[in-house]
C-alpha cells in the first residue's frame, strides 16, 4: 500500500476524512485550525503548515479544494499531484467554475486531473459531466456537481492508495479561465437598476448561492460623498488596495451627492485604476437619503460600515475588520476604535503622527479587542455615547428593519421627529443593539478628520437639542439609571459650554436664549444646572458682577450689613463678608 498525503480545505475535505482509513493517508494538510482538529481527532497525522514549506512523506498527494498554489519544487517532491476540481475542465480553469459555467453558458462538471505547472491545465485523469438547466441556480448546480466530485474521489482514491497510476489524457484546446478578480469585477460593477431584466434575473441565478462567501459579501463598505474633494482621494487611495485584496469577503459602494467641487472626477480617475461600485445623484438628496440609497439598494453584504469621506483607514484595517466579522458572525455591532488629526491631514504632512484617542473613551483603558454582552457596556466611560458614524459596524438586516420603521426624511430637522435623521445609526443603536452583544476592535482601524463634519456648522442644536433627546432615547430604551446619570452630567456640560458661547455672541436676551433651552428639556435638572453655569461663565456678565462685588465690599467697609439683623441682634460681619466673596 502507498501512502497518500492529502491536502484540504472546505467542506469537502471534512467529507474525505470519513471515507479514507489511516493506513491509506500519510500526513493530512489543511489551512484551517477546524479541519486541523478533525483531523487528529480520527487519529490522523496532520499539520497546518503550508505543504510548500515542508511537504510529506506520501508517495502521492491528492488536493480537494486546498486553497495553496503548489509550487515546482513541492509537485517536484511527489510522483504524482493530483487535484480534484469542480470544473468540466479544459472549462472553468480558474475560481468559480459553478459561476462561470452558468453564466457563459459553458459545461460544467466535475474533473480529476494530475497537476502541473499551470493553474488546472494538467492531463486529465476522470471528469463527469453536470448538465445544467434553465432553473438552475449556483446553489443547484453547486450540490449536483459536489456529488459528482464526491463520485471521482471514492472511484480513484483507493487506486491512488495502492500505488497506482491511472492514465491521464492530455487536455484539448479552447475552454475557459477565470480569475478570481475577474468575478469581484463583474459583480461589484453591475448595475441591477440599468442592465437589461434577462441579465438581471441571469446574474441573480448565478448568486444564489447559499452558504458561500464569496457570493455575498461579507462586508459592504458604504461611502456617501458631498464636496469631499479635499479628503476622498487620500481616503480611496488608502481604502481601494485593502479592498481589492480582500474582494472575495468585502465590497465598496460609493454614493456622490452631486458634488461641485471635483470629487466625482477624483471618484472616477480611482475607479479607473480599481473598479467598485459607483453612482452619483442626478440632485442634491441630502446626507441621510443618500445614506438609505447606499445601504439598501446599493450594498449587498452581511454587515455595512458607513464610512465618512473624510476618514483615513489604516493599512491593515480590513484585513483586522474581517477578522474579527468572520470570528464573531453571531454579533449584530461592531464598535472601532481610532486616531484623530487635524483638518487637511496637517499633522501628517508636518511628519508627526496623529494623536491616540481611545474613542470618546470607548473603553479607552483596552487594548485588546473584546467581546461585550450589551452594547450599552461599551459607553461606560466618559464619552461622545458611541455616535462617531465611521465608528459602527452593523448587520445590514438591521439598516433594513430600522429604515422600514423610520423612512428618511431631510435632514437636520430640529424637532423632536427629525432628530433621527442626524445620526440614524445612533437611534438604530439604540432601537436595536443596546442590550445585546457587541464586539469592540482596540487597535485603531482609521484616523479620523476633525471640524469637517457637517453638523459641525449647527454644533449649538447638536449639544443642546440632539445629543439631550438621544441620550433620553437611549434611556427609554434600556440604559441604566447609573449610565444615565453619568452620561447626562458630561452630555449637559457640553450644552453649558454652547449656551455660554451663544450667551456671549449673540444679542438676544440671557433669559431668551437659557428660556430656549429649558423648554427643549423642562423636567431634567441636568438642564436647569447647565444653564447655571453657562450664565456664570457668561463674559458678558463680568461687569454686572464686579459693579455687585464693589457694591457689597462698599457697604461692608461702612458696617452696613446686606442682611437687616433682627432687633435683638448684631449684623453678622462673617455673613457680610460670605456673601462678598460670592
Amino acid at each position: 500500500m502507498a501512502k497518500v498525503d492529502l491536502l484540504i480545505g472546505g467542506d469537502l475535505g471534512a467529507w474525505s476524512l470519513d471515507n479514507v482509513a489511516q493506513a491509506e493517508v500519510g500526513t493530512v494538510f489543511t489551512v484551517e485550525p477546524s479541519l486541523y482538529e478533525l483531523a487528529k481527532s480520527k487519529g490522523f497525522a496532520a499539520s497546518l503548515s503550508d505543504v510548500n514549506v515542508a511537504p510529506g512523506n506520501g508517495q502521492a498527494a491528492l488536493s480537494i479544494h486546498y486553497p495553496k498554489i503548489l509550487s515546482p519544487a513541492t509537485l517536484g517532491h511527489y510522483r504524482r499531484v493530483y487535484n480534484l476540481h469542480p470544473g468540466y475542465l479544459p472549462w472553468g480553469r480558474g475560481f468559480y467554475p459553478i459561476f462561470w459555467s452558468l453564466w457563459e453558458g459553458s459545461p460544467a462538471g466535475a474533473t480529476l486531473h494530475e497537476m502541473d505547472a499551470g493553474l488546472d491545465t494538467g492531463a486529465i485523469v476522470s471528469q463527469i459531466r453536470v448538465e445544467a438547466t434553465a432553473e438552475d441556480t449556483g446553489g443547484s448546480l453547486f450540490q449536483r456537481v459536489r456529488e459528482a466530485e464526491k463520485k471521482l474521489f471514492l472511484e480513484f482514491f483507493p487506486k491512488l492508495s495502492q500505488g497506482e497510476t491511472p492514465a491521464a489524457v492530455a487536455q484539448g484546446q479552447g475552454g475557459s479561465y477565470h480569475s478570481r478578480q475577474e468575478f469581484f469585477d463583474l459583480k461589484n460593477s453591475f448595475d441591477w437598476r440599468k442592465e437589461k431584466p434577462e441579465d438581471v434575473n441571469r446574474l441573480s441565478r448565478c448568486l444564489t448561492f447559499p452558504g458561500y462567501p464569496g457570493l455575498k459579501p461579507l462586508l459592504s463598505i458604504c461611502l456617501p460623498t458631498y464636496q469631499g474633494g479635499p479628503y476622498i482621494a487620500e481616503q480611496l487611495e488608502a481604502l481601494l488596495p485593502q479592498v481589492k485584496k480582500l474582494s472575495e469577503w468585502v465590497e465598496l459602494c460609493l454614493c456622490d451627492d452631486h458634488s461641485t467641487d471635483g470629487t466625482w472626477d477624483v471618484v472616477l480617475r480611482q475607479h479607473n485604476k480599481i473598479p467598485f461600485r459607483i453612482e452619483r445623484n442626478a440632485e442634491r438628496l441630502t446626507s441621510v437619503t443618500n445614506f438609505h440609497n447606499l445601504i439598501t439598494a446599493m450594498a449587498s453584504g452581511e454587515y455595512v460600515w458607513l464610512l465618512g469621506q473624510d476618514d483615513l483607514v489604516a493599512p491593515d484595517a480590513l484585513e483586522r475588520i474581517v477578522s474579527a466579522l468572520r470570528a464573531n458572525s453571531e454579533i449584530d455591532a461592531f464598535y472601532l476604535n481610532y486616531h484623530f488629526r487635524l483638518p487637511c491631514s496637517q499633522a501628517h504632512s508636518a511628519g508627526e503622527a496623529p494623536a491616540e484617542h481611545f474613542h470618546e473613551s470607548l473603553l479607552k483603558e483596552s487594548h485588546e479587542d473584546q467581546r461585550v454582552e450589551r452594547w450599552q457596556d461599551l459607553i461606560q466611560s466618559d464619552g461622545w455615547l458611541g455616535t462617531g458614524m465611521g465608528m459602527n459596524i452593523l448587520r445590514r438586516k438591521l439598516w433594513l428593519d430600522y429604515w422600514k420603521a423610520n423612512p428618511p426624511a431631510k435632514d437636520f430637522t430640529w424637532t423632536g421627529t427629525g432628530y433621527p435623521n442626524c445620526n440614524p445609526h445612533s437611534y438604530l443603536i439604540a432601537d436595536y443593539c443596546l442590550n445585546r452583544p457587541a464586539y469592540f476592535i482596540a487597535k485603531p482601524v482609521m484616523t479620523l478628520t476633525g471640524g469637517t463634519a457637517v453638523w459641525h456648522e449647527s454644533r449649538n442644536k447638536v449639544f443642546q437639542r440632539w445629543y439631550p433627546h438621544l441620550l433620553n432615547h437611549f434611556k427609554k430604551r434600556g440604559l441604566t439609571t447609573s449610565a444615565y446619570r453619568h452620561h447626562a452630567r458630561w452630555v449637559y456640560d457640553l450644552a453649558s459650554w454652547t449656551l455660554r458661547e451663544e450667551l456671549n455672541q449673540t444679542p438676544r436676551s440671557m433669559a431668551k436664549v437659557g428660556l430656549n433651552f429649558l423648554r427643549e428639556h423642562p423636567l431634567e435638572w441636568h438642564a436647569w444646572r447647565a444653564v447655571g453655569k453657562a450664565v456664570k461663565g457668561c463674559d458678558r456678565l463680568a461687569p454686572v458682577k464686579r459693579f455687585l462685588r464693589g457694591m457689597i465690599q462698599r457697604k461692608g467697609a461702612k458696617g452696613a450689613s446686606v442682611v437687616a439683623p433682627a432687633d435683638s441682634v448684631k449684623a453678622d460681619p462673617t455673613r457680610t463678608t460670605f456673601i462678598a466673596r460670592r
